[in-house]
């Protein structure tokens, strides 16, 4: 390996970066949130930018004068260039695209942390007396680290209250039913508003619910019905399993038919054209089995940064490993946590899978409660919305009360709601298609999910144009605080 390579940098975008927020202090926002000190790579222009942040903590106002008294008071002018130097930033650099610069910056600051990491990496290695799984799971947690910047988020109540009430403003007259992701399946959609960004939303269930089927059908629901673009993270099942469940829902065909290849040219030929049609998003699948809560992260963020994808699945929550803990229970305490935070993080939903304890069986009543999720907890705490699915036949219910059949009738009971109500929505599980439909309003007929009404996920009219002129001069900066 030849270590006399300069590290990747880019002196002539951190110059025009850092001469755009001197010229327009206002483009800092643009870039503070990503940056730090060590994504500057010359100790002149890193020096230069501690100077800006602190003037701007302080409150101060960003200009050439306070940059330089600033750096003088501290002694470190000299080491910044001298006042020729910070005078050269102005007259000599520029750029409008200070956001855009920003991800270059912290691209080539992704790649010196890489290198750096390798180094150390190499290093371990070596050394016979570390554990060499520690040794991997250490750098691989490092580097999600520098996959995800630690991002500021504070904000003043008064600008983030203004920006609602511009989005309410712009969209006066409008409402959207579903603003979050779209299951696929009305009535549950209704009653939570979509999985909202930054949501943990749990699908609880004992085995032999359909809890794989029917996550599998809302992560292709997503992608196919509305263009969504995620990644599934299969713990269990491997790729190929999981692809023979979405041909099974697609072509209608069993999926044990298709495992035993038992299947028709004509068949074959149908679901080629299925298949052959192009999507916009893109549906990414992780069979890594029971993976580490490091490997998700990092693929999620990885994924989140490459395809921009809009949902993570997991399945299931129990199979993942969260190391360094004493009991299950802090483990998987740890591993709600952090999933909760990835969907803040990545602004997006994460939908996991949770398996149920033992406990419902000893029931009269099989129907799940919140202190029957498994292991801890901490699942029902960190959860947006906690939902379960229930057959009544599973447990030898075969009719109702009025002498109905309720084979294949699926109860998907939402025991929490942080955003909404809660209840029952019925579906109806085709066991041998590997797919789940919803029902009619009448709760009497099973629905294809393609007859679900795309306009609960548009913005609709409501007739208020009285109240649209009433608002028409609103300004934010009249907010009392």
């Amino acid at each position: 390996m030849n270590m006399t390579k300069q590290l990747p940098n880019a002196y002539e975008v951190e110059a025009a970066l850092l001469s755009a927020i001197l010229l327009t202090p206002d483009s800092l926002y643009n870039c503070i949130q990503l940056l730090n000190y060590d994504c500057f790579y010359t100790k002149k222009n890193q020096l230069i930018w501690n100077a800006i942040i602190t003037i701007h903590s302080n409150s101060g106002v960003i200009d050439m004068v306070n940059v330089f008294n600033y750096l003088k008071s501290n002694n470190q002018i000299e080491e910044a260039g001298g006042i020729d130097a910070l005078m050269n930033l102005t007259t000599e650099h520029h750029t409008a695209d200070v956001s855009g610069y920003a991800k270059i910056l912290y691209q080539k600051y992704m790649r010196r942390k890489a290198i750096e990491e390798s180094q150390k990496l190499i290093q371990k290695a070596y050394n016979q007396g570390n554990d060499i799984f520690d040794v991997l799971t250490n750098t691989k947690e490092s580097l999600f680290n520098v996959l995800s910047p630690d991002v500021s988020r504070v904000n003043t109540a008064h600008n983030i209250i203004n920006n609602n009430l511009n989005h309410i403003k712009d969209n006066i007259g409008k409402y959207q039913e579903v603003p979050g992701l779209p299951t696929g399946y009305e009535h549950f959609d209704k009653r939570t508003g979509g999985a909202g960004a930054g949501w943990l939303m749990i699908i609880g269930g004992r085995p032999s619910m359909g809890k794989t089927t029917f996550i599998l059908n809302v992560a292709w629901n997503a992608y196919k019905l509305f263009d969504k673009s995620g990644i599934f993270f299969s713990g269990e099942m491997s790729s190929k399993q999981i692809s023979h469940l979405i041909m099974a829902t697609e072509s209608g065909i069993p999926a044990t038919e298709i495992k035993k290849n038992k299947v028709s040219k004509l068949q074959l030929e149908c679901m080629f054209d299925t298949f052959r049609k192009q999507q916009k998003g893109v549906f990414l699948i992780d069979d890594t089995p029971n993976p580490a809560l490091s490997h998700i992260l990092a693929e999620a963020t990885k994924a989140k940064m490459q395809h921009d994808i809009d949902f993570v699945i997991v399945d299931y929550l129990q199979l993942v490993k969260a190391s360094g803990h004493a009991s299950r229970h802090l483990e998987v305490g740890k591993i709600s946590r952090e999933l909760k935070a990835l969907a803040r993080n990545l602004n997006i939903p994460v939908i996991a899978l949770a398996q149920l304890s033992r406990a419902v069986e000893n029931r009269p009543n099989k129907r799940p409660q919140l202190s029957d999720l498994k292991e801890s907890g901490d699942i029902e705490q960190d959860a947006d919305v906690v939902s379960f699915l229930y057959r009544p036949e599973y447990y030898g219910n075969t009719q109702d009360d009025e002498g109905r059949s309720l084979e294949g009738i699926t109860e998907l009971i939402t025991k929490k709601n942080r955003h909404g109500e809660t209840g029952t929505d019925l579906l109806f599980m085709n066991k041998s298609t590997s797919s789940f439909e919803m029902y009619d309003e009448d709760g009497q007929c099973a629905v294809p999910v393609e007859k679900y009404d795309r306009r609960l996920t548009e913005m609709q009219d409501t007739n208020l144009e009285s109240i649209k002129d009433k608002i028409t001069d609103f300004d934010g900066d009249l907010l009392p605080f």
